[in-house]
Formats: structure tokens, sequence, C-alpha cells
């Protein structure tokens, strides 16, 4: 089980350092000027500024923290995407991905970031809110063989408000995977949790914020303070945990 870190002894601490910050492969604050097309990875794996497809830009009508969060456009296909990376590969590794997510619609399906390519079979894995189903989920899914489509590793009902902020986190710790979701000021809750023994393709597509290789499911919302963590489940808790009330750290 990788390291348990809770986020009320790092989270919204001036000065706090992360203990897991060399394991923090992706970090995005999402802020800027409005209507900046510049995203900078401000983890410490550094990956660089992003390339924005479409019309991703920074939005400072709308964020949790700092001073703007990403806004995308499905009807434009807003993308904002980084080079293949082994810091994209799961593998059997433990992780965490979270972030702070609005909806604009929540009747269609959304990508929130993924590791996917149906071209040359690269597909790997994606975080994703299934917002036409019945009920509507929260999951992340992933397959084995770049060959063949995601299944659902971890799944739970959660129907979001539009225009609304929440907190959405996926999880692995081992072999156990776990998703939860929360409101800002609150705690979140622990939607779902499998057992699975996956050994997570490596593929070699681009890591995709918002959508997926062939621009399918991009999102139609805002983004902001995107964090993953490779090799460490930061919170492993079936009880769930309190939403982050600060931006994360950097350092």
């Amino acid at each position: 089980m990788g390291a348990i870190i809770w986020p009320w002894t790092i989270e919204g601490t001036s000065g706090a350092n992360d203990s897991s910050w060399a394991n923090t492969v992706l970090l995005l604050g999402c802020n800027g000027t409005n209507g900046s097309f510049t995203f900078t990875d401000e983890s410490a794996a550094a990956h660089g500024t992003g390339t924005v497809e479409s019309g991703a830009s920074v939005d400072t009508s709308s964020k949790v923290f700092g001073t703007g969060s990403m806004r995308l456009d499905s009807g434009f296909n807003d993308q904002v995407r980084w080079d293949d990376s082994a810091d994209w590969t799961l593998g059997t590794s433990d992780f965490t991905i979270e972030m702070f997510v609005r909806f604009s619609d929540v009747t269609v399906g959304q990508f929130m970031v993924t590791h996917y390519n149906t071209v040359s079979n690269q597909r790997a894995w994606t975080f994703e809110a299934n917002l036409s189903a019945v009920p509507k989920t929260l999951s992340f899914s992933a397959t084995a063989s770049g060959s063949v489509g995601t299944t659902q590793i971890v799944v739970g009902n959660w129907s979001p408000t539009q225009d609304t902020w929440y907190y959405v986190c996926a999880e692995r710790s081992g072999n156990t995977f776990r998703i939860y979701a929360g409101s800002p000021g609150g705690s979140t809750t622990m939607i779902d949790k499998q057992t699975n023994a996956i050994n997570i393709f490596d593929s070699t597509a681009q890591l995709r914020v918002s959508g997926t290789g062939n621009a399918a499911g991009c999102m139609n919302g805002n983004l902001d303070e995107i964090r993953i963590t490779k090799n460490t489940a930061r919170y492993a808790n079936d009880s769930g945990y309190p939403v982050p009330t600060a931006a994360f750290p950097r350092s």
C-alpha cells in the first residue's frame, strides 16, 4: 500500500511541503489572465506547457483556488495535451488522480483526464463522468491491452448539479481501487471500491486533460487544481477525508 497523506496535514498550511512531492507527476493550477491559453505543469516532473487544442483557456470568473481555472467547451472539442511519458504509465503502481470539476452540462459523458488513443491501439486509462448514463456515474476505466477498449475498474453512482464545483479523486492502493467525490468545504465520500490486479497498458498516447485521442467526450465545464501522483495512494480511506481547503503544495 502506498503512503497515506492526509490532506489536512499538508493542504492549506502556509509554506507546507508535500511528503509525496517527488511522486507528483502533473500539477496544474490553471492560473493566469482571463482567456490565456497557457497551462504549465507545476509538478516535480515539470512536463512543461501543454498544447492547447481548440479554445481551452483560463477562466478567471470561476475557480476554486488561485486566479483562474481551465475552461473547456465540448462543442469545440477543447483539450490540453502533453507528450507521452513514463509518468503516465500506471501499470500496477499505486496512484492518485484528483481535481476540482464544474460541469456546464450534466447530460453527456465527459472525460476529465485520459491516457488513451484508439489510433494504433494505444488505449490505457480514463477518468470520466458518465453523465448520460442512468444512473449517472463517476468511474476510472482501464485496459491491460491497448487493442481493446477500457472497462470500468471502479464506478459509483454520482449525480452532480450543473455549474457547481466538486472535488473528485480516483486512486489505487495495491490492488484496491477507490473513487471519491465531495464538495468544497465538506468531506469526500468513497463512492466505490473494487479489487483488481490489472497491469494497465503502457500506451504511447499523449496525456489529455479533457477528451480522448479521437476528441470524443470532451469536457463542457471547468477544471481546477489537477494533480496526478504516481507510486502513492494519498488517501486509501473507506470513510473518506476532508476536501482540500487550499491549493496543493508546490514543493
